[in-house]
């Protein structure tokens, strides 16, 4: 039985994937439709591939837009990340209303509910981005009483909020970063991390990070031939 188990829920974690550029271009799309934190949340998952719970608590102290670097401490290992920040986010950033207290939350709403439960956020971005957006089926409303139905469909979704880390890993990859850089962005532990790359600072990543692509830039439709 235990072996069955095993099996069924490594079947269920191979299920995930990375989204598409396009895809991406499309939840942004949706997010500006919804209005709110979503494209600010998007962007910050997409360009640092760190967990919900992480990007929903980020503080301004974190991002220091002079030198274009964002850090965390990320909240499932405790470890301390610093990264070179992608135009797209520092264009987004900048654009936000300055605040006083460099303690605030960057998304005020959003870590207002990861106090509860982020798996609230993770559940209304499946129902109110990527529904709309056409990549997920609608889920069905039901075993509300006890969140069994709705947490099964979530769980073997190809996508969710979570993919934006699948989808960064596989972006470093094409842009040539190494696995341990890439390891160490993304923040799964690792040996050859853990022995050698410790002092890697937000200045080993920018090369890798400059060469993302640009999100944020919408394509023309193709002009019909003559």
């Amino acid at each position: 039985m235990a072996k069955n188990v095993s099996t069924l829920k490594q079947r269920e974690h191979n299920k995930r994937r990375a989204f598409t550029l396009e895809e991406v271009r499309r939840v942004l799309e949706v997010c500006d439709e919804r209005g709110g934190e979503w494209r600010g949340l998007v962007l910050t998952a997409v360009y640092t591939g760190q967990r919900l719970g992480d990007i929903a608590r980020l503080t301004w102290q974190q991002v220091d837009l002079e030198k274009k670097q964002i850090s965390f401490i990320t909240e499932k290992t405790g470890k301390r990340l610093s990264l070179s920040l992608a135009q797209p986010l520092v264009a987004y950033f900048e654009a936000l209303p300055s605040v006083d207290d460099p303690k605030d939350f960057v998304f005020q709403k959003a870590s207002t509910a990861a106090e509860k439960r982020t798996g609230t956020i993770s559940s209304r971005f499946y129902d109110e981005i990527l529904v709309p957006a056409g990549l997920v089926p609608v889920r069905p409303n039901r075993n509300l009483s006890t969140g069994k139905g709705r947490n099964s469909r979530r769980a073997q979704s190809e996508i969710s909020f979570h993919s934006f880390r699948h989808t960064l890993t596989t972006w470093l990859k094409s842009a040539g970063a190494s696995n341990a850089l890439t390891q160490m962005i993304i923040g799964h532990d690792s040996e050859v991390v853990s022995r050698g790359y410790t002092h890697l600072s937000a200045d080993d990543t920018v090369m890798s990070i400059s060469k993302l692509p640009d999100v944020t830039v919408k394509l023309e439709p193709p002009k019909p031939k003559p």
